[in-house]
């Protein structure tokens, strides 16, 4: 019960990164890794979240954790192979697939 809650939390923070509506996102995203913070996929989405806002010393910060983590996630988002849900990789959505 508790991981399909954070799940939905993790794609409510990306509909709202996709919104642009950053701090919603941060909100969704720290509210997993309140509970869980092993969870190397809300640690990338919150990075990117902090990249966008310009807040380049957390955005570093999670990459590394993300690295520590699960550095295969790491890898395969570097080269383009997003953890994200199929309905997020839509051409006109690719911001959120790569940095």
């Amino acid at each position: 019960m508790f991981a399909q809650h954070f799940q939905e939390r993790l794609q409510e923070g990306n509909q709202h990164f996709l919104a642009q509506e950053y701090f919603e996102a941060l909100n969704a995203y720290n509210e997993v890794l309140a509970q869980d913070t092993k969870n190397a996929e809300a640690y990338l989405r919150r990075g990117l979240t902090f990249r966008k806002i310009g807040d380049s010393e957390r955005y570093l910060q999670d990459f590394q954790k993300v690295a520590k983590l699960d550095p295969d996630m790491l890898l395969r988002y570097r080269a383009g192979r997003s953890y994200f849900p199929a309905n997020l990789q839509e051409d006109k959505q690719t911001e959120i697939l790569y940095w």
